[in-house]
């Protein structure tokens, strides 16, 4: 009954939000793969349906930056280099993940960071995204559990339009708002979601397979 009103939730969503399907689509994916009942067909069904829409909206998202200078997206504030972006996406990324974690002190403009290469604790969150992304690798291809990297994945590809790579108009005040892993997040509380639910599953069987003792009376 759970597994089915989650699906169905799922799909709720997908119609809500005809425009941006690639987190519900992900979301259906991950869902099959952390219960152990994935197909493969339909989970490269739903993987490629996904990698369409996204590169259609990255096609949308690079014609939006060709005309930033409409917006303001442009001059002061958004002279970032290479190197800069580089080490900026992986800080994001981690900012999400931890408020995800734990939603405390949300704010509408958090404090704009300062990117600086020669300060060696912005090459920490690039280091630390690098080695979770090898560990998640070889977990999926030594112990078989892709779900969170499949999960990693995902998140990561739909924050890349605010990872910094790109100049968005609210980058001019802070590189961060919790708007913008709305989507992205849907992946992440999946595989959660799923992996309680395994462990409920799991604590029932236990409590079942243990025979009763007898009063000591």
């Amino acid at each position: 009954m759970t597994s089915r009103l989650g699906l169905g939730l799922l799909v709720v969503a997908a119609v809500a939000c005809a425009h941006r399907q690639e987190g519900p689509a992900g979301a259906l994916q991950l869902y099959g793969a952390a219960l152990g009942r994935g197909d493969y067909r339909a989970a490269y069904a739903l993987t490629s349906t996904a990698f369409q829409q996204r590169t259609s909206y990255e096609v949308f998202a690079a014609g939006f930056a060709a005309c930033s200078e409409e917006v303001g997206a442009q001059g002061g504030g958004f002279e970032l280099g290479v190197l800069d972006r580089l080490l900026l996406a992986p800080r994001i990324v981690w900012f999400y993940a931890f408020k995800l974690l734990w939603p405390a002190q949300l704010i509408f403009f958090y404090p704009r960071w300062v990117v600086d290469a020669r300060d060696w604790t912005w090459w920490l969150a690039l280091l630390a995204l690098v080695a979770t992304l090898l560990f998640l690798v070889w977990l999926a291809v030594a112990r078989g559990r892709r779900a969170l990297l499949a999960a990693s994945l995902i998140f990561l590809a739909t924050l890349v339009p605010v990872l910094g790579f790109l100049n968005v108009y609210p980058f001019r005040f802070s590189y961060v708002a919790d708007h913008f892993q709305y989507l992205a997040q849907v992946s992440l509380l999946v595989v959660a979601a799923s992996g309680l639910a395994l462990l409920a599953q799991r604590s029932r069987r236990t409590r079942r397979t243990v025979p009763p003792t007898r009063g000591a009376w």
